[in-house]
């Protein structure tokens, strides 16, 4: 009798815990997907519904972002002002906008009440710390800026020439040897091409990328582990827990940065003269002059020139090839410069581009129409007053550039490709933060005018 008391009780006592578990277990599933239930959003500035575990996080692709959530956004909440506020985890408040006034005011006129996104510390482990990309904004920063100008300048772009054409000749071998019946990747190609033009400009030294295939995807491998850092960017687990996309992120890090050690040695070695036309060059020729770099600040301005001259001007390459071939009527008027501006010669030289008028205007719509960065961010240190809204102090706004290039307040008929769009003689010309493929000042792309240069020249030849 005991024996069956204790066990009735026994199961009682089974049964109450089990039912305490399921109910713990129960309330905790009722507070996640609490959590997890997007909410209306309150406040002056519209935007999406967002829940308070993941805000809008779970909404974005961030190997999609020209055609996923951000357009989405704007046309749902913009309105007519092209402002909306989003949420991102262990993120400040933020914003969106495709509005070229209000980025007019956050980037340029308001600068001095904006710094350097904190966002982007995950971009520490590629471009480093001591890279004129990474600083802040202050007197480091400027300093470097100031140092590299001259690179960037119309005679520096003249001396390029032979440079590029190395790499060019190397591309044209190697299409030349493309069997005319079989089909082959040109963007592969164009994307080895752009590490060996790199190679010559940046580093006066050849990557040889258009005759191995040890490069292949390096870049754009190290770019796709980007989108895992985004969505927790202020809790780096991936400094301790390796995915697989971090282990190659990681191996390419390493590989890239041995190449440029071999670089950097074989250049020392060599001796780099007084004038060097190279930017690895110029560091070298000043430290010979006593000006002291530290292995670190060599380490991560080489990455920055790695990075700023190889995936945008792949990206703009294979779109620009892309752009032409699918637009006969493109196609055959650019063919027709092309030949009456060349001529006999081989390959396009600096005297040339200024003819090759309809050229550059195709370098621009495809720059419009494909920018090879789709955003860009500041955070904002005290408000700015936009008129219709206030961004507050402690936040975070993203120009959403790829929007812009597709607003139809600025470009008409903005999904065409249209190169005569900025023929200087239409009416009306978009506002000047209305095209903003090389971001905007203060901290525009410096390489701005050598990059459309290399990509004119690129077409012609």
């Amino acid at each position: 009798e005991y024996m069956g008391t204790l066990q009735s009780f026994s199961m009682w006592a089974w049964a109450l815990s089990s039912w305490r578990w399921l109910f713990v277990g129960g309330l905790l599933v009722a507070v996640v997907l609490a959590l997890l239930r997007k909410r209306p959003r309150k406040g002056p500035i519209p935007g999406p519904p967002a829940s308070i575990l993941l805000g809008n996080a779970d909404e974005v692709d961030f190997r999609k972002i020209t055609t996923g959530a951000y357009p989405e956004w704007l046309r749902r909440y913009g309105g007519t002002h092209g402002l909306v506020e989003v949420s991102f985890p262990m993120m400040p408040r933020s914003f969106v906008t495709n509005n070229s006034e209000f980025i007019r005011k956050v980037w340029t006129q308001e600068a001095a009440k904006t710094r350097r996104p904190t966002f982007l510390t995950i971009l520490h482990d590629y471009f480093g710390t001591e890279s004129y990309f990474a600083l802040p904004d202050g007197e480091g920063w400027q300093q470097w800026r100031h140092f590299f100008a001259s690179g960037f300048s119309v005679a520096s772009m003249r001396s390029f020439v032979p440079l590029i054409h190395r790499a060019q000749s190397e591309l044209l071998a190697v299409l030349q040897e493309q069997s005319p019946t079989k089909s082959f990747d040109m963007q592969l190609l164009l994307a080895r091409f752009a590490l060996d033009q790199n190679g010559w400009i940046s580093f006066g030294s050849d990557f040889g990328a258009l005759r191995t295939d040890v490069y292949d995807r390096a870049i754009e491998a190290i770019w796709d582990h980007i989108p895992e850092r985004m969505a927790t960017p202020f809790l780096p687990w991936w400094r301790v827990i390796r995915s697989p996309r971090a282990r190659v992120f990681y191996s390419n890090i390493a590989m890239f940065e041995r190449k440029i050690a071999e670089f950097v040695a074989a250049r020392r070695s060599a001796g780099v003269g007084e004038n060097p036309v190279d930017f690895l060059g110029a560091m070298l020729a000043a430290e010979a002059r006593g000006v002291v770099f530290t292995p670190k600040q060599i380490r991560d301005q080489c990455f920055t020139f790695l990075n700023a001259g190889t995936d945008t001007t792949a990206s703009l390459a294979a779109s620009m090839v892309w752009a032409v071939a699918s637009s006969p009527e493109v196609e055959a008027r650019l063919i027709a410069e092309i030949d009456t501006v060349l001529g006999n010669a081989r390959l396009a030289s600096y005297e040339h581009t200024d003819q090759l008028v309809y050229t550059r205007r195709v370098v621009r719509e495809t720059l419009r129409m494909f920018p090879p960065a789709a955003l860009m961010m500041r955070d904002i240190a005290e408000p700015i007053d936009l008129g219709p809204f206030v961004l507050p102090a402690g936040s975070s706004v993203t120009a959403f550039i790829a929007g812009v290039h597709r607003n139809p307040l600025y470009y008409t008929n903005p999904d065409k490709f249209d190169p005569d769009r900025w023929d200087p003689e239409r009416a009306p010309q978009p506002p000047a933060h209305a095209f903003l493929a090389f971001t905007a000042l203060p901290r525009n792309c410096q390489g701005l005018n050598l990059a459309q240069f290399e990509a004119a020249l690129l077409l012609a030849s």
